[in-house]
């Protein structure tokens, strides 16, 4: 191996710009692949296609025709609320409009306008509109009023209890752009007629189309903020251009192909994948770092050697840190493809394959660049007296962590030890939640849109509840129909949910209409025959599709349909547990499943399995790297010598949150994985540095020295460069994108103390024999 890397060396170095020309070329391929894409945000569409839920979800949309609705709330103080000539007038024209969009279904949308009521004259069921026309009186809005306030199906969920709301419910179609329709809805509200009513647009359409819309302009818009700053620090760092330009090549490269290979393959993109070009820009200046680190020192101290024998010389002693490392880092990053979230399986797949690219650009096109450049002399001369024993102003600060791991190293064990102990002592009480809306800003409209719908309605968070009998015609039976009554109030009671609607309100308010308005009727009549009368009538009186998402043509299915009032974690678990289990102890004895679905309940278990394979894949990593490098080393305590600094850090990174009350998330699971695939060049670079010392005959105090003063500073401008680049992620607009890059930023300083501290430490103390084979 040695000799082909030697070999690959001198090629380059003596063909430098053909390699240069090569490579450039090359690029025409990725470039042919580009093409516009589009965000997909739906929680079903990052799940695997064969996951249980994912398909009964599936199946349930299908079969009750159910899609998550845009929901477009209108509120208004005052003595009338929303019962006045202009909101209802309002109501009628943003409903015309809506259902005039080829994204909406308009046969389902619903709103005081479009609604049918239940009502009878005498033996005749009615089923009609509130109203044709918007009324032009007071008069005749108090009665539009009245005819909403007599029916129990519409209070609370078409108009609010106070009747200060209603709502215009909208289905978007699952093949049109939710962005696009979300825009669409907000210039329908824009354009329409000015009254002292407020509108809001809420719903997981228009969470999910905003997500999208915020993680592509992130994109656009973080990459070059990103680049330019760590491009900017690179050439304050290493005092020279190419410092700056050529890793800077390296990233642009390795994003361009990594883009490339993923349109062609024609990935879905979702927004936890936006991340990849910044960790691709923190991986990839890496090893330019150190290559360009090690060669102008060389620069500096053999002004008469060529320029190709300098670099000849630096690949060749750096040829194996920078391929352990690289690969190292693939594999931490490959762990996350092992992750059944199509997201995170991608975001590690393509990450390492990023990783490889900037490996191979290092090897290859790094080294040519800088032989065909002119000869950086006086650059290097400057860095050189900069970090020189005189003039660092690093010195007094590697001294001193040289005297504490050398002198006194079970100091930086022990403190380590209790570091971990106080984590760890309150990592039981870690809580999971990854709700989609705090990914908003609180003032964001989307979030303050949902906080209104949810003080007006209570519930804003789909879940249905498929009731499968055995038997056709099992839903025209009483006793059936009031288990799904009994549940309902189940639901409601625990007050977590908005008003729920299933088959049973319909013959409830059938049987109380034609009745003659007796509240005293409101209830399931006992007689069978009776409500398969009603059902009748109702469709031969209206329109039957208006039961299709409550109950099948056969009435064999039924489905009771919900909003919970949050989609935190902990709270939607709490309420599934309670309702599946509410519902077994129900429809058990009947021969009845009832099984929950919906959004809320895929939201819970793509949490599941996001925290699932996070662990799995953090196990693998570090067994992956630990193997790796013990191979390399020939010593198995050599490979779990290099994963203690990452391994530090992830119990650090993980046991701080239940202690300052932060729950486990998405980003927070995933960033761990992302630690290990990037602290871990540290440890590498850092043993293989102190084990050439040692081995070069170096006392370990005086190898550690070095160490501290070469590969310690080349980590040092490593990780600052990785910090600032993340530390930029703080200027995202995407929530998730800044949560990631701080606890990335936080995760990277962690690995650099804890290598060039706890690890040395380990080193000097333990002196194992691996470093001096």
């Amino acid at each position: 191996m040695n000799v082909w890397a030697q070999r690959l060396n001198r090629f380059v170095a003596e063909h430098a710009r053909l390699v240069v020309a090569l490579v450039i070329l090359s690029t025409v391929i990725p470039i042919s692949w580009l093409r516009p894409f589009s965000m997909s945000t739906g929680v079903a569409a990052m799940m695997p296609e064969n996951h249980r839920d994912r398909l009964f979800s599936a199946w349930a949309e299908d079969h009750f025709n159910i899609v998550d609705p845009a929901l477009i709330l209108i509120t208004r103080d005052g003595s009338h609320g929303v019962f006045t000539p202009k909101i209802l007038a309002l109501v009628s024209h943003l409903s015309e409009a809506i259902m005039a969009m080829d994204s909406i279904d308009e046969s389902d949308l619903v709103s005081l306008s479009e609604t049918d009521n239940i009502t009878a004259d005498e033996d005749t069921l009615i089923v009609e509109p509130f109203f044709d026309r918007p009324p032009q009186t007071q008069a005749e809005a108090d009665a539009v009023r009245a005819a909403v306030f007599a029916n129990p199906m519409m209070i609370g969920s078409l108009a609010s209890r106070d009747g200060s709301a209603t709502v215009i419910v909208a289905e978007v179609l699952h093949d049109h752009d939710r962005h696009a329709a979300y825009d669409r809805l907000k210039e329908i509200v824009r354009n329409a007629p000015d009254t002292d009513a407020n509108i809001y647009i809420s719903g997981r359409p228009v969470i999910e189309g905003e997500l999208a819309r915020m993680a592509g302009v992130d994109i656009r818009r973080m990459l070059p903020i990103v680049l330019i700053t760590t491009v900017t620090l690179l050439w304050l760092i290493l005092g020279c251009a190419r410092g700056a330009v050529l890793p800077g090549m390296i990233v642009m490269l390795s994003i361009l192909w990594v883009a490339g290979i993923a349109l062609r393959l024609g990935i879905v993109i979702v927004p936890m994948m936006s991340v990849i070009p910044t960790l691709l820009v923190a991986v990839g200046v890496a090893d330019g770092v150190h290559v360009i680190h090690n060669f102008l020192l060389k620069v500096a101290v053999a002004p008469h050697v060529s320029t190709r024998d300098v670099v000849t010389e630096t690949m060749d002693e750096l040829w194996a840190p920078l391929t352990l490392t690289s690969l190292t880092t693939a594999a931490g990053f490959l762990s996350l493809a092992i992750s059944p979230i199509v997201g995170v399986k991608w975001l590690g797949a393509l990450t390492a394959l990023g990783v490889v690219f900037a490996l191979g650009f290092s090897l290859t096109l790094l080294p040519a660049a800088m032989v065909v450049l002119p000869r950086p002399q006086r650059a290097a001369e400057r860095l050189e007296l900069a970090e020189s024993e005189a003039g660092r102003p690093l010195e007094r600060g590697i001294r001193a962590i040289a005297t504490l791991v050398t002198e006194r190293p079970w100091s930086a064990l022990i403190g380590s030890l209790i570091l971990s102990a106080i984590c760890l002592a309150r990592l039981g009480e870690l809580n999971v939640d990854a709700s989609i809306l705090q990914n908003f800003p609180h003032d964001h409209q989307v979030r303050r849109a949902d906080s209104e719908f949810i003080a007006h309605f209570h519930g804003s968070q789909p879940i249905e509840i498929v009731l499968t009998a055995k038997e056709k015609d099992a839903w025209k039976d009483p006793a059936a129909l009031r288990h799904i009554e009994s549940l309902q109030a189940f639901i409601e009671g625990r007050g977590e949910s908005g008003k729920t609607r299933s088959i049973a309100d319909y013959i409830k308010r059938m049987h109380e209409v034609m009745n003659g308005n007796d509240a005293a009727h409101h209830v399931i009549p006992n007689d069978s025959a009776l409500i398969a009368q009603y059902l009748l009538l109702y469709s031969i009186s209206g329109d039957s599709s208006d039961l299709d998402d409550v109950v099948d043509y056969d009435y064999q299915i039924a489905n009771v349909r919900g909003n919970l009032r949050s989609d935190h974690s902990p709270l939607v678990s709490r309420e599934i547990r309670a309702i599946s289990k509410f519902g077994k102890s129900l429809f058990d004895p009947l021969g009845i499943d009832a099984r929950v679905t919906g959004s809320a309940r895929l939201m819970l278990s793509f949490v599941t399995m996001i925290v699932d394979g996070q662990i799995a894949s953090l196990a693998i990593a570090l067994a992956v790297i630990a193997m790796i490098t013990a191979l390399v080393f020939r010593s198995i305590l050599g490979g779990l010598l290099t994963c203690i600094p990452v391994a530090f850090a992830t119990v650090l990174n993980f046991g701080w949150l239940p202690w300052i009350g932060a729950p486990l998330g998405i980003v927070t699971a995933m960033m761990s994985s992302v630690g290990i695939g990037i602290g871990v060049d540290y440890a590498i670079h850092f043993i293989m540095r102190y084990s050439r010392n040692r081995r070069n005959g170096l006392a370990s105090e005086r190898a550690m020295l070095d160490t501290l003063r070469t590969s310690g500073v080349a980590i040092f401008y490593n990780a600052l460069v990785v910090m600032l680049a993340f530390s930029a992620l703080s200027l995202s607009q995407f929530p998730p994108n800044r949560a990631f890059g701080q606890l990335v930023t936080l995760n990277m300083a962690i690995c650099l103390l804890s290598t060039t501290t706890l690890l040395a430490a380990l080193l000097h103390a333990l002196q194992p024999r691996f470093l001096t084979r």
